[in-house]
């Protein structure tokens, strides 16, 4: 995966967190989640070799704990996203 196609991935999914926070209906709330589950998990990499490679891989593993709410996982998230995309500038 190209420096590009990660930029990409980070500002969709942080657009996404974004609207699911500005969402109030729970069935909307439990769509958006689901897009940015989707975004998060549909990339591969084998190994994580760099540091943005571990921060989008932290996301992978946060958003398919089962542990944790999801406005608490999608902050460390958010967070994540922000330190790769710091790397990625």
């Amino acid at each position: 995966m190209t420096n590009e196609e990660k930029k990409q991935i980070i500002f969709e999914v942080l657009d996404e967190i974004a609207v699911f926070n500005h969402i109030e209906n729970k069935t909307e709330k439990i769509q958006a989640y689901q897009t940015i589950k989707t975004s998060l998990t549909g990339f591969v990499f084998s190994e994580p070799n760099n540091k943005v490679d571990t921060y989008l891989n932290n996301c992978k593993i946060l958003i398919t704990s089962s542990k944790g709410n999801a406005k608490g996982k999608l902050k460390a998230i958010q967070i994540n996203l922000e330190n790769a995309l710091t790397q990625l500038i």
